[in-house]
Parts: structure tokens; sequence; C-alpha cells
């Protein structure tokens, strides 16, 4: 068994980006997606915030069967806007963390 030369430090200069409120007038939708395979689901999830960062409304979807979390991002997309929609909110930005995600809806092709 081989040991560590170095101890491996935690407290990096890693950053973590932190959350911009929209535009004054403005509501900003946070999508999220996360996988438990064990249980066969996929749980989607949204969050509505104004300019002053309060929650407007949100949303959460649990569905049965397997899939990759960048797979699930676009499905959690597709059930806010619907969900605004039927509750007759105005959003003006979306964010989410999937990178393929955003880089596939600002291309010609997605994923």
């Amino acid at each position: 068994m081989s040991k560590l030369s170095s101890p491996i430090s935690l407290n990096s200069s890693v950053s973590l980006p932190r959350w911009k409120s929209p535009s004054f007038g403005c509501i900003k939708f946070n999508s999220d997606a996360s996988i438990y395979s064990r249980a066969n689901s996929v749980n989607l999830g949204g969050v509505f915030r104004d300019e002053y960062s309060m929650v407007i409304a949100a949303f959460a979807r649990n569905l049965l069967g397997n899939s990759l979390v960048d797979k699930s991002e676009l499905p959690t997309i597709r059930e806010g806007l619907l969900f605004v929609d039927q509750e007759n909110i105005k959003v003006s930005s979306i964010e989410c963390d999937a990178f393929r995600i955003i880089n596939g809806l600002h291309s010609s092709t997605l994923l």
C-alpha cells in the first residue's frame, strides 16, 4: 500500500461561483437535476427568484428511470418553462450548471 508524499489540502484557492441576481424587474430561473441510480429515479427542480433574491416560485419533479445528469438538465429546463407558462411567470434568464447543455443551447447542435 502506497502513502501520499504530502497531505492533500482541501482549502485551496478554488472558489465556488456566487449566485447573481437578475436585473431590476426580472426573474431568473435556476435549474438542477440529480440522479439516484439505486432508486431508479431522476429528480428535477428549479427555483425562480427576483432581483432581491426572493423566491417567486419553485418546482420539483421525480421521474422513474436512469439517465446522465447532462441529459437530465434539459428536461429540467423544459419542465421549468412549462411551469412558468402555466403560472404566468415571465422569466428573463435561465441559469444551469450543465456546461454541455449551455454550450449546446448557444450552438446550432445540441449534444
